[in-house]
């Protein structure tokens, strides 16, 4: 019987070595790509590399877009608040800059707080 592995796979080298180890035939990859859909690719071998800042911003980017599309934007602004760390942690930003983006009253002023998170992606 095909044994699959699910639960607390967020980490790429973690997930391969868990395969490994136990034979199973498959990985469930579920709340662990939550922020970071790139997981998929990098377990596939399909990408070595992480996201950079510019794919994670410009991903939750289009999160706010289609969920502003789907809920509206003032619903939209209360229900990603639960997104905004999983790909913000990426990013490695301050306390401060993740509970701000938590605390937003808007889609709008999400958006602004990402345009000046932008020049600061082309630094890195």
């Amino acid at each position: 019987m095909p044994v699959i592995l699910s639960g607390g796979m967020s980490d790429t080298e973690a997930t391969l070595a868990a395969r490994e180890q136990t034979g199973a035939a498959a990985v469930m990859l579920a709340r662990g790509a939550l922020g970071n859909p790139w997981l998929f690719e990098r377990v596939l071998g399909l990408r070595a590399d992480p996201p950079t800042r510019d794919e994670i911003i410009g991903e939750l980017g289009w999160i706010i877009d289609r969920a502003s599309e789907h809920l509206g934007e003032e619903r939209a602004a209360r229900y990603l608040r639960t997104f905004y760390p999983w790909y913000l942690e990426q990013l490695e930003l301050d306390k401060p800059t993740l509970i701000a983006f938590q605390q937003s009253e808007s889609i709008d002023q999400v958006r602004s707080m990402l345009a000046e998170l932008e020049p600061l992606t082309s630094a890195a």
